[in-house]
This record gives C-alpha cells, structure tokens and sequence, in this order.
C-alpha cells in the first residue's frame, strides 16, 4: 500500500484523532522549547542558547551567539534543512 492508498483508506474519524495527537505533540514540544528558553537553554541539545562550539553545529546558531561569523555556517549548512525550520530562527 502506498501512501496515497493509505491517506484514501483512513475514516474521517481516523483523521480527526492524529490530528488532534500531533496538536498535543505539538503544545508538548512548544512548551518544552519555551521552558528551556527562559532558562537560556536550547531545548533539543540542552546548549546554552549563547553558547558556540564550532565542533558541535546546531540550528541555535541561527540566533547569532556570540562568535559565530558568517565562515561558521558553511561548515553546518550542508546539513539537510527545510525551509520552516530554518523560517522559525529568522521570525
């Protein structure tokens, strides 16, 4: 079954319950990401959000820590990045 099958096979009912899961995974993981924040910690490798190591790139670097050049992001660019996760630094 491919998934436009799959995406054909689910009730209306079905639908309804995973979107109303990733809403709850969502409000989990924005609560998350805010309680680190206001701790000055970035939720998804528990870095201080003003930290910069250049041997451990991480998309907190989006929010300029100090020492970080433009010549640093080459070196963590060439990792796969979607435009809405990288469209959530830059806001």
């Amino acid at each position: 079954m491919d998934i436009k099958d799959f995406i054909n096979s689910l009730t209306p009912e079905e639908i309804e319950e995973r979107n109303n899961k990733q809403l709850e995974e969502n409000q989990r993981v924005y609560e998350e990401f805010k309680a680190a924040y206001t701790k000055g910690i970035y939720s998804l490798d528990s870095q201080p959000i003003d930290s910069f190591k250049l041997n451990a790139p991480c998309y907190h670097w989006f929010l300029r820590p100090k020492g970080i050049k433009k010549k640093h992001f080459k070196k963590y660019l060439p990792y796969p990045i979607g435009f809405f996760r990288f469209n959530s630094y830059i806001q």
